[in-house]
């Protein structure tokens, strides 16, 4: 405490802090960074005399983080990089630590930085390629990393396994292997290599080959608890179900990620109350190791700033954006996590004339960067009353080709082909912009039985829509507020929008793929009924479902549950009448 609230009001000189290295040189000399009982009075006293000391900070915080006092560590690190911004380790170090907190932003800022400061440096590329990586950005991962490899001259294994993942992202899957093997062959046993394999023979649908690798993995890591649940999901996969249960009984994960895997096993067995509870304990474990939980108040106020800015007596004094000429248009496919979107989506891209550009974050970056992009000083939405100003009639246009810019970016669209999917979760919440911004490209909303949808987003760890997922009664909440949002938009402005329902799709899929195709403008292919030739991998929690012949067994799913939903059936009845399903 006496170090993270010192205020750093007068540092000393520079010449005046070097008398104080052969205080620490001392220390260094005599201790060892790991001895639990080693005297730090010398380094508090360093840091005293000199909050900015870079030896001192970075002595002290090695021992905060060998000691796993995480809060303390990360504050050395932040003092570290504020007094000393260019330093390419600390700005390495942070990056590396947000992203194990899963602060995807705050590791990405810092990972640019460093390699700001070292363009030329392989590490400053590897750890900006692996922070892409956790982005699902796989294109721009493999530019890092094949720059990494280049500039190292070196073909170091673990850049190659992170080489096969970002190929993998992209479903490039027989390269992907090639890189696995290589790396294999270099360093025979790494787990990481031998675990990223695995995945990829997973999304190739070589499921004895992964098996294999799975297992060889969990006995190179036999603490870890990713890969052993990976195995178990994989075992359930090809029918070994009673195998996986029995491996996931011997994990102890506090994170609650076993438990809620166990029940979606135990769902598949029929075996429905053991299921739900342990979709239950999963979720309150998960709560209980710091998830997150659902940001009530922040939803509903924004939600309401939505209603009201997007009324049709504004609308009708607002532009639209022109259609960008000689560019690939966005197909939207939107709808509620579980939904069916990764399925509509996976047959539309196996179209010749769609190219499948998977969970885009465009739209949501356009709303948080509008203020920017159009010089307002008010936040998003009401940024937008700028286009009412006459130097401001062609701000959609600038927001629209942000957007396509970021799509090139991402490599979301085959230039050859005139349309692209863009898939994001819960994109309906800006159903308004899409609508301002793209407002001839097709809106296809994909509706399920409202209770089927929040058991599925119950019994999986989504961080979409707030965390709402983090319980079953605020995934309720959060599906009938979007719910209203969505009807509200349909009421207030004209939208290029098309209701689908998930039940049609498994049920009469020619029927619903005819009807999607005449929607778009475009001649039904027999190419999309025979999706799961696609070899296309979907980087969602539904990539195993949709490489499967359709089946309607997840249809009106929630009746096996009907006791265990009662509180969202409360809480969802008038959004069920109103979509026309029934309880």
């Amino acid at each position: 405490m006496r170090c993270c609230d010192l205020p750093p009001v007068a540092l000393p000189m520079a010449e005046h802090a070097r008398v104080l290295d052969g205080v620490l040189e001392k220390w260094q000399e005599t201790h060892e960074i790991s001895q639990a009982d080693a005297d730090e009075r010398p380094l508090l006293a360093i840091l005293d005399l000199a909050s900015d000391h870079a030896g001192a900070l970075r002595a002290l915080y090695a021992r905060r983080a060998t000691h796993g006092l995480a809060s303390a560590a990360d504050a050395l690190l932040v003092r570290f990089v504020s007094h000393h911004p260019n330093d390419i380790w600390g700005r390495c170090e942070l990056a590396l630590r947000s992203l194990q907190r899963g602060d995807l932003g705050g590791a990405e800022s810092q990972a640019r930085s460093a390699i700001r400061l070292a363009p030329l440096s392989p590490q400053t590329h590897g750890i900006v390629g692996l922070v892409l990586l956790e982005q699902s950005r796989g294109h721009a991962a493999e530019f890092h990393f094949r720059r990494a490899l280049e500039l190292s001259a070196s073909r170091d294994p673990i850049l190659l396994a992170r080489l096969g993942t970002a190929l993998r992202q992209q479903s490039r899957l027989n390269d992907s292997r090639e890189v696995y093997a290589e790396a294999d062959a270099q360093v025979p046993g790494n787990f990481e290599i031998v675990f990223g394999w695995a995945r990829t023979e997973e999304a190739a649908q070589n499921f004895e080959r992964a098996a294999e690798l799975f297992e060889q993995a969990c006995r190179l890591a036999p603490e870890n608890m990713a890969v052993r649940i990976s195995l178990a999901e994989l075992l359930a996969r090809i029918g070994r179900r009673e195998e996986a249960l029995e491996g996931l009984a011997k994990i102890e994960d506090t994170s609650g990620s076993a438990l809620m895997t166990r029940g979606r096993i135990l769902d598949r067995m029929g075996r429905h109350d053991e299921a739900f509870a342990a979709w239950k304990q999963g979720k309150a474990q998960y709560v209980a190791a710091g998830g997150q939980t659902y940001r009530e108040g922040e939803v509903a106020a924004y939600l309401n700033r939505l209603r009201g800015f997007y009324a049709a007596h504004r609308l009708r004094n607002l532009p639209r954006a022109a259609v960008a000429a000689g560019e690939p248009q966005p197909i939207f496919i939107v709808g509620f996590p579980r939904s069916g979107t990764t399925l509509v989506e996976q047959m539309l891209c196996a179209h010749p004339l769609i190219a499948g550009g998977d969970e885009l974050p465009m739209i949501h970056n356009l709303a948080q960067a509008a203020p920017h992009l159009l010089n307002s000083p008010l936040s998003y939405p009401e940024a937008l009353a700028e286009l009412w100003m006459g130097d401001g009639q062609e701000g959609l246009e600038v927001l629209r080709d942000q957007y396509l810019r970021g799509a090139r970016h991402l490599r979301a669209y085959d230039p050859s082909r005139p349309w692209f999917t863009d898939k994001m979760p819960l994109n309906e919440t800006h159903l308004g912009l899409i609508g301002l911004v793209f407002p001839a490209s097709p809106i296809i909303q994909l509706v399920r039985h409202p209770l089927d949808v929040v058991l599925s987003v119950f019994s999986n760890q989504l961080t979409h829509g707030y965390h709402c997922a983090a319980k079953l009664e605020t995934a309720a909440l959060h599906f009938a507020r979007i719910s209203e949002l969505v009807m509200s938009y349909r009421a207030e402005m004209a939208l290029r929008h098309l209701m689908l329902r998930y039940e049609d799709v498994v049920t009469e899929p020619e029927a619903s793929i005819r009807r999607v195709s005449d929607f778009i403008g475009i001649d039904f292919d027999e190419r999309c009924l025979r999706f799961t030739e696609n070899r296309r991998y979907a980087r969602t929690a539904s990539h195993a479902q949709v490489t499967e012949p359709l089946y309607n067994r997840s249809a009106f799913r929630w009746r096996k549950y009907r006791e265990q939903l009662q509180p969202a059936i409360q809480i969802l009845e008038p959004t069920i009448k109103r979509l026309g399903y029934d309880i």
